[in-house]
């Protein structure tokens, strides 16, 4: 096999790694702000005796973020599915 035989591919590759260290960039700033806010929550919760899960809160928050992502040409779905990753990482932060 020639070394350069998949060069554009390599290309392609290097260019999605570029993209996918400027997602991290935005999201570790993202979630550490979200984090933060979510921690509050949860004091707030502890002293006022509300339990930490809240489905119908969490429902209209998928519902909002899925429809808010696909105005902006995202498929609902995938974001949907990001949310309900964060949601269940900050359930646990709470």
């Amino acid at each position: 096999m020639v070394d350069n035989e998949h060069e554009e591919l390599d290309e392609l590759r290097a260019e999605i790694d570029k993209v996918d260290l400027r997602l991290l960039d935005d999201l570790s700033e993202f979630i550490r702000d979200r984090m933060r806010i979510v921690e509050k929550i949860g004091a707030y919760k502890r002293k006022a005796g509300l339990k930490i899960p809240d489905s119908k809160r969490e429902e209209n928050v998928l519902r909002d973020r899925a429809d808010r992502g696909r105005s902006r040409g995202l498929l609902g779905e995938m974001v949907r599915k990001i949310w309900e990753a964060i949601i269940r990482f900050s359930k646990e932060r709470e």
